[in-house]
């Protein structure tokens, strides 16, 4: 087929065609940011994979990396184009998700060992969560500007070369030790579920959020940080927590601690507070007059003045609190829903209070069944036996799976029929894959009433364990996964019910211990 061009209404040869394109091109080249010349100088570094140019030496780190996980059963991408792993910019990789948000709390992608992201000096995001990865190395990424390694393996992590950094989400790791000194432009910091006993933000001026609930803190200066907005450090050792100079922050949740006072009088963006659980035994919320939830009950406090908080919606406390000029605001969906109304109602209306169209949610100290709005589906939870995942929110009735045994040493376990963290009991129902896996300590197991799945290789390489007693009834074919018992003691014996005697037997000779003898 023969192609022409119009000029002036004549055709152009094809001399003429050739001279157009150049000229365009040469234009469109002058016009690119970054001197579209010089890329054009130094496309002899990159190479072209499926239309898409790439920087050779991005490329070439990048393969090193697969490979170095090939053979491990890994879902990681070796297609360099598949958008949902890897972002490239200008033909240089800024962004690597190894993060399978279906797993990220029994095996991620499947990763493995040590990984040294060196070489690739563009990257700006980098997620590698819920692998079990032992060490990372970002020392040479000096570009990068969000870490999420939260449920990884990883016991140390060095982040002095990661100035830019603002992002880190390094939550349920097993860091012992985290310096963000030399993060200035940090804004969200999650290290909640870690072994950190000490954590030094004085540097991190642009802090906003920081969680670090669930670790071994016992102070935590904030004296720097006035743009702090969000500050979760609940079930930790913290005894004293000073807030004055934090004039931005809007939620704080401290629960579950050995305070025995809290001033929040300079937090006047204040809007959710939450304080159960710990000795505090005075509250002044007079200058909080943007606040709409408090939870205070478990406390020392036998009072509350909440005449000033003309905002607030939801009020959790004892029934013994003499409480005054609570009006709460009427909202279609409360916060807090109680699990199922109080067996006991308090005998008489507590001093102040009067009959109102709005709920009023009051623990009684008799009956701790109403229970504080579950953490959302897919977080992690700890407490000092084990970490557990979220998997129904539902008020009604909260659910979590048993991730992981903390207790490595223990002889005997017992997988909960439910679990209580923070105000909230959630019902245990699932038992992760490798939650028990090559403990060679464990000689004896309970397997909670509620338990309906569990994972595979959950108890795979347990080598003594000799002794299971499962209470569930709830256990069906195919419930159970892939050589959940393989490697466990030749001589291991299960008890069961009597009703599921028949069952279970056939069931549980088929998952990697064929010689498990059963019993009811």
């Amino acid at each position: 087929m023969k192609t022409t061009l119009e000029k002036g209404g004549k055709e152009m040869s094809k001399k003429e065609c050739r001279k157009l394109v150049c000229v365009l091109a040469l234009s469109l080249l002058m016009a690119m940011p970054g001197n579209g010349i010089a890329q054009m100088a130094s496309a002899s570094n990159s190479i072209t994979t499926l239309s898409v140019e790439k920087n050779e030496q991005d490329v070439a780190v990048l393969q090193k990396i697969i490979a170095t996980q090939s053979g491990k059963n890994t879902t990681i991408s070796e297609n360099l184009n598949d958008s949902k792993q890897y972002t490239w910019e200008n033909g240089r990789l800024v962004g690597i998700n190894w993060s399978d948000e279906d797993n990220i709390y029994t095996g991620g992608r499947g990763m493995t060992g040590a990984i040294s992201f060196a070489g690739l000096s563009a990257l700006k995001q980098l997620n590698c969560s819920g692998n079990s990865i032992t060490a990372l190395d970002v020392s040479g990424n000096t570009a990068l500007e969000t870490l999420e390694c939260f449920n990884t393996s990883i016991t140390a992590l060095d982040l002095s070369n990661n100035v830019l950094l603002k992002d880190l989400q390094c939550g349920y790791a097993n860091l012992k030790e985290l310096h963000v000194e030399n993060n200035p432009a940090l804004e969200n910091l999650s290290c909640e579920g870690t072994y950190i006993y000490k954590l030094d933000v004085s540097k991190n001026k642009a802090l906003k959020t920081l969680r670090c609930n669930n670790t071994g803190l016992t102070s935590l200066d904030l004296s720097q940080n006035a743009a702090l907005e969000s500050l979760i450090c609940y079930y930790t050792k913290i005894q004293s927590l000073d807030v004055s100079h934090n004039a931005a922050l809007e939620i704080l949740s401290c629960l579950d601690n050995s305070l025995t006072g809290l001033d929040v009088s300079s937090n006047l963006k204040l809007k959710e507070l939450y304080c159960s659980k710990t000795d505090i035994s005075n509250l002044d919320v007079s200058k909080n007059t943007l606040l709409e939830v408090l939870y205070c009950d478990d406390t020392k406090i036998s009072s509350l003045d909440l005449s000033k908080n003309k905002k607030m919606r939801t009020l959790r406390c004892d029934d013994s609190v003499q409480v005054t000029g609570f009006r709460p605001q009427p909202t279609q969906t409360p916060d807090v829903a109680p699990s199922a109304a109080p067996d006991n109602k308090p005998s008489q209306r507590p001093a102040g209070i009067k009959p109102l169209d709005t709920a009023i949610y009051l623990h009684p100290t008799a009956t701790p069944k109403a229970t504080a709005k579950p953490t959302a589906a897919g977080t992690k939870l700890k407490n000092k036996n084990a970490s557990y995942q979220v998997v129904s929110a539902n008020p009604k009735q909260p659910t979590v799976t048993y991730v992981q045994n903390l207790k490595k040493t223990a002889a005997s376990v017992t997988v909960p029929a439910q679990v209580k963290i923070g105000s909230v009991t959630y019902k245990v129902v699932a038992i992760g894959s490798k939650a028990f896996a090559n403990n060679k300590k464990l000689k004896t197991l309970t397997i909670g009433k509620n338990i309906t799945t569990i994972g595979k290789n959950a108890f795979a390489g347990c080598k003594k364990l000799k002794k299971i007693t499962i209470k569930s009834t709830k256990l069906k074919s195919g419930a159970i996964g892939k050589n959940a018992f393989k490697g466990t003691a030749k001589n291991l014996v299960v008890k069961v019910s009597k009703k599921q005697y028949k069952a279970y037997k056939k069931l549980l000779k088929k998952k990697g211990n064929k010689t498990v003898k059963v019993t009811k």
